[in-house]
């Protein structure tokens, strides 16, 4: 086994060899492992095929990329604006109570803004929240 003396270099080799480790465990004995680096590739996608759908609908659309914030496409039209948050999974259980209050909670938007909460599982598009805001939401600010 090489050793790196005096750098960096040793830690990551310590830590990409106890990775491969689980991964090969978790394969002998059927686990489901997930490289987080592909989970956030596999959510990108979804965004990106959306915010096609949304260009041939005929919409400018935007992707908000490297923001952590909470709406993932800005689209507008000459009928008004639309917020989209993207989710994607590939897991029979999950829960998206905490996107779901956001996105309802959120007002600060021209009258007629279409916000939405999308959820792509296992390849499947679903709208799981949709709502436009309202004039009386905007003076509860």
């Amino acid at each position: 086994m090489m050793e790196y003396i005096g750098t960096g270099l040793r830690k990551k080799r310590i830590k990409c060899v106890i990775i491969f480790s689980i991964v090969l465990v978790g394969e002998l004995y059927g686990w489901r492992v997930m490289n987080i680096g592909n989970q956030k590739k596999y959510g990108l996608g979804y965004e990106r095929k959306r915010k096609r759908q949304l260009q041939e609908q005929g919409f400018t659309a935007m992707r908000c990329r490297g923001s952590f914030g909470l709406f993932d496409i800005v689209a507008a039209n000459r009928q008004g604006w639309l917020l989209e948050s993207i989710k994607s999974t590939k897991l029979k259980n999950f829960s998206l109570k905490k996107e779901l209050a956001e996105v309802a909670m959120f007002s600060n938007a021209p009258r007629g803004t279409i916000k939405r909460l999308i959820m792509f599982h296992k390849g499947k598009m679903k709208i799981l929240y949709e709502q436009a805001i309202e004039a009386e939401s905007l003076t509860n600010q």
